[in-house]
């Protein structure tokens, strides 16, 4: 629409060595009880392109097993997805994370609709390191013939949900794609040099358990920042030449939609969050700021990624009744 938005992701791997082409070699089969599936190339996919596969699948008595292994990593989350469609709607697939010895965890029975949508599942690894990406199609789940579309399969290590997708036309070893990051420098001219306000909407994710900054002005030790901890705790300084004018520790982070806003001013600096006032100080030096980093810091390290989803700033300090409001 008339207001652009920016996507920023964390470092994701992914997996599939094959993400698009079913008729991979890395794919294995497995039908029984008169069971058969057979793959045809050559259908337009979500992207406007004729890379997609038709399933053609007789589940007989039993069914059919159609997976990809790979090296998992024990005991952490795992995200799977899929673009699937049905060719009337209703059709049913169940997607496990399971290798070809089908040993591993038990997803979920998803149903089609007859468009083009991207299915994801979450699942925390057990101690297993061989694990898969699994299509299960048993006469068992209460499934019976059916046709299927499928593209761009992915399996995400270390990720609690799906990012975008990465494809893979043949690494073996999957395929990393490097962080997103976000700044703008020389910007003095934008940033309030004297007085200002640096608002910040964002989902917390759980289970992080590293350091995130998800806002930086300035840089080193004359610098605003605010970060998440390990501990999902909030940290924000106002640093001018390394001194602390103003902190504030120690607060949780609810799960979810938070609202943070710092506003500065010679003398006048406070913080709030989610409508909270947090801290506030009357002896506050504004350092100089020549540059704003969202969703990451001025060393581009513990990023927060896409977990950004609104960043303002102005260039006047607001009302704290105003910046109660807008928290």
């Amino acid at each position: 629409g008339e207001n652009g938005s920016l996507l920023l992701e964390p470092s994701r791997a992914q997996l599939i060595q094959f993400s698009e082409y079913f008729g991979a070699s890395s794919w294995s089969e497995y039908a029984f009880g008169g069971a058969s599936l057979t793959k045809t190339f050559g259908y337009t996919s979500p992207e406007g392109v004729d890379n997609a596969y038709k399933f053609n699948v007789v589940i007989g008595t039993g069914g059919v097993l159609f997976t990809h292994n790979f090296t998992a990593t024990a005991s952490v989350d795992h995200t799977l997805s899929v673009w699937m469609k049905g060719e009337v709607g209703g059709e049913k697939v169940q997607i496990d994370f399971k290798n070809t010895s089908s040993s591993g965890i038990t997803g979920s029975l998803l149903t089609l609709t007859n468009e083009w949508k991207r299915y994801d599942l979450t699942f925390t690894n057990d101690t297993g390191t061989s694990r898969g990406f699994q299509f299960r199609m048993q006469q068992s789940s209460g499934l019976s013939d059916q046709t299927i579309y499928v593209w761009a399969a992915q399996a995400e290590p270390n990720a609690s949900y799906v990012s975008s997708y990465i494809p893979n036309h043949g690494e073996s070893g999957g395929v990393t794609r490097a962080a997103d990051s976000c700044s703008v420098t020389g910007a003095s001219d934008v940033i309030g040099q004297t007085e200002g306000v640096i608002f910040v909407e964002f989902d917390k994710k759980t289970g992080t358990g590293e350091r995130r900054f998800f806002l930086q002005i300035g840089s080193g030790s004359t610098t605003i920042y605010a970060r998440l901890e390990s501990n999902n705790s909030l940290t924000t300084q106002v640093l001018n030449g390394g001194t602390d004018y103003l902190t504030s520790t120690g607060t949780i982070i609810p799960s979810g939609n938070n609202k943070f806003a710092i506003g500065y001013a010679n003398n006048d600096a406070v913080i709030y969050l989610n409508g909270t006032q947090l801290a506030s100080s009357s002896s506050v030096v504004v350092p100089a700021l020549s540059s704003l980093y969202v969703g990451s810091n001025s060393s581009n390290a513990q990023t927060i990624g896409g977990e950004i989803n609104q960043a303002t700033l102005f260039n006047e300090r607001l009302s704290n009744a105003e910046l109660a409001t807008l928290t």
